[in-house]
């Protein structure tokens, strides 16, 4: 009787662990995150298996193996952040660009957190890596829409103003600063 009501019980642990492993494993891939641990000793990089929600990257591997995977362009801001935050025992946060198995850039945010082990000293990083080209590629094609907006605006040849709800000007085009008689725009502001 008491061994069976053990082993309902720890079925019932093992049922529950496996619920929960499910559930972060779905969320993990429905918000486009993996998860990963770097292991300071060995320099061992493991990351979960939704690895392959970031295209194509190696999975378990070095670090300086996953550091060749980082943009070329990005891997000494790369490198200094991270040992920053383990001579610091801190979290950090970055965004780099990583070069995939198919040779295509994607952008990914890391984020994370410098552990201590049991005998005190800095032992492992646990983290996450999110999937941003997307965001990345938004925020590019709004910087080029406001570049071009602005371009429009001050090459205009007729006047243009932006002001606030009580007539204040905010802006001003050179074209109105000439129409009304200023050197330029900001002095006519």
């Amino acid at each position: 009787m008491i061994i069976g009501a053990f082993m309902a019980v720890r079925h019932s642990t093992q049922e529950a662990r496996r619920l929960s492993q499910d559930i972060f494993s779905r969320a993990q891939r429905s918000a486009g995150i993996a998860t990963f641990e770097w292991k300071l000793a060995t320099g061992l990089v493991l990351w979960a298996e939704e690895i392959t929600l970031l295209k194509s990257l190696v999975s378990d591997q070095t670090f300086e193996h996953w550091m060749e995977q980082v943009h070329p362009d990005d891997r000494e801001r790369v490198r200094k952040t991270l040992q920053e935050a383990i001579l610091d025992r801190s979290e950090f946060q970055l965004e780099c660009r990583v070069v995939n198995t198919e040779g295509r850039s994607q952008w990914v945010e890391l984020r994370g957190q410098v552990l201590a082990g049991p005998s005190g000293d800095t032992d492992r990083v646990l983290g996450i890596a999110m999937d941003i080209s997307k965001r990345r590629r938004a925020e590019e094609a709004l910087g080029r829409s406001q570049h071009n907006s602005r371009s429009l605006v001050e090459h205009a040849p007729y006047g243009i103003c932006r002001a606030n709800l009580y007539g204040e000007l905010l802006e001003v085009n050179p074209a109105l600063a000439e129409m009304l008689g200023y050197a330029s725009a900001d002095e006519l502001m």
